[in-house]
């Protein structure tokens, strides 16, 4: 069995002379290519490597910079952009974004003056923008002569800025006009809106603790503003409460609809309010303090 497997498989590698003549030649022609090829590089490397290795430092020389640490060259970059390097006067309360950092200022710097003036603040003397924390005392000093503001307020009833002094001036909170509120420190335009604004939709404020209720108005400023505002009641504006309708009523921040109906809902089933304090027995009013809302009632 064994015999017959070897004598089949002898005959499958049988290889005839024509056969391995044919085999040789192909190694041959195989072997005379590969030493072709190898001749030609070699040849083409040693005329060209000095060539290729000039150029090579050419192409370094002229891009250098594509070579340099990228940390490095960031840091570079950081460095150089986070200076100032002021050209020309500048108003941080007028100029715009695109003003400020054409003049020279960095953008960190810039991005601060904005989002401080969004806030409703405002610079009044050179010194205020030392302030700023990214504004090193270095970069202060450097660009101080070119800011466009006072070294120091001065009195002068013909400019409404220059008014703001520590001389102690009285503000009625519940009268006073947008330009009055603006002559308090620490009150910019914005405040000096929004705290009118609000004001308004109050009817006037029975407490100076309302200006806490001011959106953005931080408590510092309401606390340096207090001795310079005076509080008068009388000109407070009232709803009437015994014939104001949902609508009126809800008008007001204290008052919610639902509340407003619940109001119009007893006047109707029970008559007119004789007195304020009824609105506590008001279920929805249960568990609830209207303090707040009953100074801008009027039985009338």
């Amino acid at each position: 069995m064994i015999r017959k497997f070897f004598k089949n498989l002898s005959g499958y590698l049988e290889v005839s002379n024509f056969e391995r003549l044919g085999f040789f030649a192909l190694i041959f022609i195989i072997s005379m290519v590969c030493a072709y090829q190898f001749y030609i590089h070699s040849y083409d490397n040693t005329v060209t490597t000095s060539e290729d290795t000039r150029k090579l430092q050419e192409f370094i020389a002229k891009n250098e910079s594509l070579f340099e640490d990228k940390k490095f060259a960031q840091k570079k970059k950081d460095y150089t952009t986070d200076k100032c390097q002021v050209n020309d006067l500048f108003d941080p309360n007028m100029d715009t974004k695109e003003q400020l950092i054409r003049k020279g200022l960095s953008t960190g710097v810039v991005k601060n003056i904005i989002n401080y003036r969004k806030k409703g603040g405002k610079f009044r003397v050179k010194k205020d923008l030392s302030r700023l924390y990214s504004l090193s005392v270095t970069e202060y000093q450097k660009i101080r002569s070119y800011i466009n503001l006072p070294d120091t307020l001065i009195v002068k009833s013909t400019n409404r800025l220059l008014n703001k002094s520590p001389v102690k001036m009285l503000v009625s909170i519940n009268s006073c006009s947008v330009d009055s509120l603006e002559m308090l420190k620490g009150i910019g335009p914005i405040f000096a809106k929004r705290i009118v604004a609000f004001r308004s939709k109050l009817g006037g404020f029975y407490s100076l603790s309302q200006l806490r209720e001011v959106y953005g108005l931080p408590m510092e400023t309401i606390e340096l503003i207090l001795p310079n505002l005076n509080l008068d009641t009388t000109q407070i504006k009232k709803i009437r409460l015994n014939s104001a309708d949902v609508k009126a009523l809800s008008m007001h921040p204290y008052i919610s609809y639902n509340e407003a109906k619940a109001i119009v809902n007893y006047r109707q089933q029970h008559g007119k309010f004789s007195q304020l304090d009824t609105l506590k027995t008001l279920h929805i009013f249960n568990n609830k303090s209207i303090n707040h809302i009953l100074p801008y009632l009027d039985l009338n």
